[in-house]
């Protein structure tokens, strides 16, 4: 159960990378450069990256806080997988998580699969380069069917200051809270009584008009 874990959230976490690429390739990177600058951010090997670019720094630090999460999970899983098992089937384990690493991470590279993403996926639209945001829910990406990946921002005069998350019926409207960034503190998968305060950032998936209308 442990290994199928692993394996799925290595999934998980490589189709985020996907996702990521052709985002930033949509900013104008290459799609090489986009690649390795997803991976790398995902997986904390290059966490200062200069770029003047608005929207290139959003998908970034939402990279950054998704792949913070996606270690823990990862190394839960992993632990879980090896924990009660014996010397030869742990190894085993291991080889093949090690082998779900490489070949997702050959996918990402793969034009067949990756090459297909901005299309279907990344809702192209300019952004000025000195844009300030006016609104409290901001798009990183949008799939099709209004769905997408967006952080909202909780304003001092906000009606979601001092309210739980359960009150806001987040199921019901098919959005989940990956993490709350607070002030110099990351809550990954908030609880649902998690208390809102200002100046939390959300960083929510799902019906991106539900998140607008939390908002």
């Amino acid at each position: 159960m442990g290994l199928a874990l692993a394996v799925i959230f290595i999934a998980i976490c490589f189709l985020i990378v996907m996702i990521a690429t052709s985002a930033l390739e949509s900013t104008g990177l290459e799609r090489e450069q986009a690649r390795l600058q997803a991976l790398s951010v995902f997986f904390g090997t290059w966490t200062a990256i200069p770029t003047e670019a608005p929207r290139q720094r959003k998908i970034i630090n939402t990279l950054m806080i998704l792949g913070k999460i996606g270690f823990i999970i990862i190394l839960g899983t992993v632990v879980l997988s090896i924990r009660d098992s014996g010397l030869l089937r742990s190894l085993v384990n291991l080889l093949i998580i090690g082998g779900a690493f490489y070949l997702f991470y050959w996918l990402t590279g793969f034009k067949g699969i990756a090459g297909k993403l901005p299309g279907d996926i990344l809702a192209k639209k300019p952004v000025a380069e000195d844009e300030e945001p006016t609104s409290p829910v901001e798009e990183i990406f949008r799939q099709s069917e209004g769905y997408g990946l967006a952080v909202l921002r909780v304003r001092e005069d906000s009606k979601l200051v001092g309210l739980p998350l359960s009150e806001l019926a987040l199921k019901e409207k098919t959005v989940t809270v990956l993490c709350i960034e607070r002030k110099q503190e990351l809550l990954p998968f908030p609880k649902s009584w998690y208390k809102l305060q200002s100046g939390d950032k959300l960083t929510c998936y799902g019906n991106l008009e539900a998140i607008r209308q939390i908002a």
